[in-house]
């Protein structure tokens, strides 16, 4: 029990005579923080930017209509099963 402690109060020691993780030579509060500059727009990346929404946009039109698209098949092909089904009821 006492070696326990002993180790505790040696750990604490070493932790508050050791230097801090993080040492900056100065310490910003709101009156010193540098302004953040304002980065301009490069037309070039601004136009590739909407020609990347329009074809994300494209392209999940095209998913939702190729999903309609099986959904149709699908349906259509039950339709087939039954009406083959049928015939051969018939015959």
């Amino acid at each position: 029990m006492s070696t326990a402690k002993t180790k505790m109060k040696t750990i604490q020691r070493e932790r508050s005579e050791s230097p801090p993780l993080f040492v900056t030579d100065e310490i910003y509060n709101d009156e010193n923080i540098p302004p953040a500059s304002t980065p301009t727009k490069d037309p070039l990346l601004t136009q590739v930017e909407e020609e990347r929404i329009e074809l994300e946009g494209r392209w999940e039109t095209a998913n939702r209509e190729v999903e309609e698209a099986r959904q149709r098949l699908d349906v259509a092909k039950e339709e087939l099963k039954r009406r083959t089904a049928a015939r051969q009821r018939i015959s």
